[in-house]
C-alpha cells in the first residue's frame, strides 16, 4: 500500500493558504483534532494533530481542519478594515521523491469552497474542508 507522509503532503498546502496577495496576513496555525459532534475548536491551546500518514488507497480524502490566524493589525475608527473574508483555499498537493502517485484520478490542484471571517489582532478561526 503506497503511504505518504502527512507532514511533506500539505507543506505547499499549507504554504499556499495561509498567504494572501498582500503579504503574509493570514497563517496556519495548526491541524485541529475535530471534536465530539464534529465540531472545530478556535483556540490556540486545542488539540491538534502534528504529523500523521495518509493511505492514498483511501475511497475519501483528507479532512483537514486548519487553524487559521489574522495577523493583521485593526486600524482606529474603521473596525472593518482589516476583518478577512474566506472564500475557499487553492490547494496544490506534492509528493516527496520515491512516492508513486500516478494512480490517483483526483487532481492534485484544485479550489476548495468554503466561507468564514477571521477578525484582526491575532483573531482566530477554524475550517473544514476534504484534501
Amino acid at each position: 500500500m503506497p503511504r505518504l507522509d502527512l507532514a511533506r503532503s500539505l507543506v505547499l498546502c499549507l504554504a499556499l493558504a495561509g498567504c494572501t496577495d498582500a503579504g503574509r496576513t493570514l497563517v496556519i496555525v495548526q491541524n485541529q483534532v475535530p471534536l465530539s459532534g464534529c465540531t472545530v475548536s478556535a483556540a490556540e491551546n486545542a488539540e491538534f494533530r502534528a504529523v500523521g500518514t495518509v493511505d492514498l488507497n483511501t475511497q475519501g480524502g483528507y479532512l483537514f481542519f486548519p487553524l487559521v490566524k489574522n495577523l493583521g493589525e485593526s486600524i482606529k475608527d474603521k473596525p472593518s478594515a482589516r476583518v478577512v473574508s474566506v472564500r475557499g483555499a487553492d490547494v496544490s498537493l506534492s509528493f516527496p521523491d520515491g512516492v508513486d502517485a500516478s494512480g490517483l484520478t483526483e487532481p492534485l490542484d484544485t479550489t476548495v469552497r468554503f466561507s468564514g471571517t477571521i477578525m484582526p489582532d491575532g483573531g482566530t478561526a477554524a475550517f473544514s474542508f476534504e484534501l
